[in-house]
């Protein structure tokens, strides 16, 4: 992934924050071996503590600002009473269904030249995050902005990076066989065959790169099918639902209205 790629994924990159907070961690703070499907920041204010990630310990210090990102297996615990005072935020930032942690690669822990600064950008992010107010929206997305970009700042000093090349030819394989085969059942073993993974890899495989689970993408491309059908041709509902691969006139239209907030007769009809 050449610079210009990276500049082009963030310049289309999507965040929004999930929660917010300032808190100072408590003696039991931990938990262990889980893996979120949101990236996590701390911002270290005092104290010390342990956090690990993919398998690797580390203990941020005061000033340091720390990446935990979405998908990844990761611990934190107290090692101490002296526990950590920190900013944290939980968020997701992606483009075209792939999380930006797994096509940028940089280092964890940076350490941040203007911290208070940074606290005041935390602050405001967290007000935000609580507010009531119809322009709280705006203002928690523009602070999530300035706090990723002094990450990323930062992180660039040491050079960023780009992951492993994405699998183009596996993804092809694997939406160009489901759009074939819509109609037709397709089973999660299915679909992990075409590319020789255990079922239970290809789960993770398929989610970290379409952003969703692989039966799910199913599903959505045979409503996706259902809608050009109904309106590119004359075929009855009933036949529709047959070649998008749904069994039975109730139950297509029980989903098709579900997702489209129409339903089929009604859609046709737009």
């Amino acid at each position: 992934m050449p610079l210009q790629y990276i500049r082009q994924f963030l310049d289309a990159c999507t965040v929004s924050v999930v929660d917010a907070r300032l808190t100072h961690c408590w003696p039991e703070w931990g938990e262990s071996t889980y893996i979120p499907d949101y990236n996590k920041f701390y911002f270290i204010l005092s104290g010390e503590g342990e956090l690990t990630v993919d398998g690797k310990q580390y203990s941020p210090k005061p000033g340091d600002l720390f990446l935990m990102p979405a998908g990844v297996p990761q611990s934190y615990r107290t090692v101490s009473e002296n526990t950590y005072t920190k900013y944290w935020c939980h968020f997701t930032a992606e483009s075209g269904g792939v999380r930006l942690f797994d096509a940028v690669r940089t280092p964890l822990c940076v350490r941040v030249k203007d911290s208070e600064r940074l606290k005041e950008l935390f602050s405001q992010l967290v007000e935000a995050h609580a507010s009531e107010s119809p322009l709280a929206p705006l203002m928690e997305k523009a602070r999530m902005l300035d706090i990723l970009l002094v990450f990323l700042e930062e992180a660039s000093a040491a050079g960023l990076t780009h992951s492993e090349s994405l699998p183009a030819e596996q993804l092809k394989l694997i939406t160009d066989y489901i759009a074939a085969h819509l109609s037709e059942e397709i089973t999660l073993e299915d679909l992990a065959a075409l590319v020789h993974f255990h079922p239970n890899y290809f789960i993770s495989f398929f989610r970290k790169y379409f952003g969703v689970p692989p039966l799910r993408y199913v599903s959505i491309a045979r409503l996706e099918r259902a809608k050009v059908l109904l309106k590119t041709t004359g075929d009855s509902v009933a036949s529709i639902a047959e070649q998008a691969g749904f069994h039975g006139l109730y139950h297509f239209s029980k989903r098709f209205k579900a997702y489209t907030g129409y339903s089929p007769s009604d859609f046709r009809k737009l």
